[in-house]
């Protein structure tokens, strides 16, 4: 778990932002995806291809049961990404006195996803 920093293939020197699979709250026990990028980047995919491998790799390889990202009801983007990550909605709250949705994906539906989506896999 930790921080991945996310840089340009094209200029690898320019950092685009990162992505984080950290526990909830830095306590846990959820753990949490998350990503940001510089405004530069957005738009392009990256944070999608960025965090599809965390995803992956934090419910295969270290066996969790399910990640989680909270996301401000109006980040469209995060949010399209949650989804393209499999992630559903499970609902809406505040977090540290900011509005959130509540974002998550479990090993199971994360295989279910992966029958249905190459990049999953």
């Amino acid at each position: 778990m930790g921080y991945w920093s996310i840089f340009s293939k094209q200029i690898p020197e320019r950092f685009f932002g990162w992505v984080l699979l950290i526990p909830y709250d830095a306590v846990g026990p959820e753990i949490e995806i998350g990503w940001r990028l510089n405004r530069e980047a957005w738009g392009h995919g990256y944070a999608t291809e960025a965090a599809r491998p965390v995803a992956i790799y934090a419910l295969r390889t270290l066996g969790l049961r399910e990640i989680v990202a909270d996301i401000h009801p109006e980040n469209s983007a995060s949010i399209r990404v949650a989804s393209k990550l499999g992630m559903t909605h499970r609902g809406d709250g505040v977090h540290n006195g900011v509005p959130c949705r509540r974002y998550a994906i479990t090993r199971d539906e994360l295989q279910s996803a992966c029958n249905g989506d190459r990049d999953l896999r």
